[in-house]
């Protein structure tokens, strides 16, 4: 999707005439103003300025999230977005170089005291990271359009509705079908998507809620007592009497809870925040919605789960959709080797002494007046495919495709590649952008 602008600066209705664009920048009808997202002015005078309503939906998520925007019932772009994950590792490897460093008679990084306090509306560095590039994400989605209006997914269900039950309200009077609706929802993402006793996906089966402890023996309806299982499962273990095995199942999913509730967390943390400064940005332009409403609404419509489904899901209404997904991951960009957690001076001989970075973290190599970089997006003839540059050794690289698997000729057993055999598509930042 490119962005439009009229020559006055009026913003125009976007466009995915990729042909009649190219031909307007090769003939100098047009400039670009901006490339993420991708937007040109046009350099002459339009008749017409109309626009049609354009709604964007964005669906949050602790590593991924999804988005599409739509206009006049059709899908004009979509896609999902995969965040970094690892950034608390970094922070202890970090802390761990500077600690070690301290008693070493060499570049002393001077301890710091005035950070022992924490400011208002603190988050932790990794929440804050993803956090920020959410908003980030819905900035530039929602740059240069005209009249749109936003819709976002805040949480996979209700944490109210999970604490207690019998919560009233006229959110709620929806009858038990969204009651349970938001339960299963919560004990799918829980138990990732599987079967707590044969351990499979759901397949051709149903989904069946299953007390470990009966309520008639006093148990409830908490979600510390609750397993998802398939249907046939269900009844297999009630004929079975099998329940000691799921209970035994269930106590290893509460011990291992900090695995499991690693992104549940996160959007915990982030829901509140997240309302406020969307509601204080674009003000009546936002609308706020749950995971499990989205859920039933996507089911409704018949789409496959997909984080970009999630939110064409949003939209509550059949839609023309003929676009391909586009998939954006964040990569890391630098590394951590200015200074090593071994240190230089108790190495066999003095290398290196007054070497400021360490030659792994290579960015950028020349070889032939051609400059190739980290992340590069590169086409590979002999492969008949694109990857990304991922390192470099020497003046030689690595590539690798979106998923993060090396990418080798068939004629060699290395997976290094000569420079001259590929042809650079663009260069990126962090970010690497593929056609799903």
């Amino acid at each position: 999707m490119v962005r439009v602008i009229a020559k006055d600066g009026t913003v125009l209705q976007p466009t995915n005439r990729h042909g009649k664009v190219r031909r307007l920048l090769d003939n100098n009808k047009a400039e670009v103003v901006n490339k993420d997202p991708f937007t040109i002015r046009l350099l002459y005078e339009v008749k017409s300025k109309e626009t049609q309503k354009i709604k964007v939906y964005f669906d949050t998520g602790g590593k991924y999230q999804g988005f599409a925007i739509i206009s006049n019932g059709k899908v004009i772009y979509k896609g999902t977005i995969e965040l970094r994950d690892g950034i608390p590792e970094l922070l202890r490897q970090r802390r761990q170089y500077r600690k070690s460093r301290r008693h070493r008679k060499k570049r002393y990084r001077q301890p710091r005291f005035d950070n022992r306090k924490r400011k208002k509306n603190w988050l932790p560095p990794s929440v804050r990271s993803k956090y920020n590039h959410i908003l980030n994400w819905i900035d530039k989605l929602t740059k240069y359009l005209p009249d749109y209006e936003l819709t976002v997914e805040i949480a996979k269900f209700d944490i109210q509705k999970l604490q207690n039950p019998d919560i009233e309200g006229k959110e709620y009077q929806q009858g038990n079908t969204y009651g349970y609706e938001n339960m299963k929802q919560y004990l799918i993402f829980r138990e990732n998507n599987e079967c707590q006793l044969c351990g499979k996906t759901k397949g051709d089966d149903t989904w069946n809620i299953h007390h470990v402890v009966p309520k008639k023996d006093g148990g409830t309806d908490r979600p510390i007592n609750l397993a998802l299982l398939h249907s046939k499962c269900h009844d297999k273990l009630h004929n079975k009497n099998l329940d000691e095995d799921i209970e035994q199942k269930a106590d290893n999913l509460i011990n291992n809870s900090g695995r499991n509730f690693k992104y549940t967390t996160f959007m915990n943390i982030i829901k509140n925040k997240l309302y406020n400064d969307l509601e204080n940005k674009y003000n009546n332009r936002v609308n706020f919605t749950y995971g499990y409403i989205t859920n039933i609404n996507r089911r409704k419509l018949g789409l496959s789960k997909t984080h970009y489904n999630d939110s064409i899901a949003m939209h509550k209404e059949p839609v023309e959709d003929n676009i391909k997904a586009i998939y954006i991951k964040q990569v890391r960009k630098k590394k951590r080797s200015l200074h090593e957690a071994i240190s230089r001076s108790g190495r066999g001989e003095r290398v290196n002494c007054e070497q400021k970075r360490s030659s792994k973290n290579t960015k950028e190599v020349v070889k032939n007046d051609k400059k190739w970089a980290l992340w590069d997006k590169v086409y590979i003839p002999e492969l008949g495919t694109t990857g990304f540059i991922s390192g470099f050794t020497g003046k030689w690289i690595y590539v690798q495709d979106i998923d993060g698997k090396y990418l080798k000729l068939p004629t060699k057993s290395y997976k290094q590649m000569n420079p001259d055999g590929v042809k650079l598509i663009c260069r990126n930042n962090n970010w690497i952008k593929k056609i799903a």
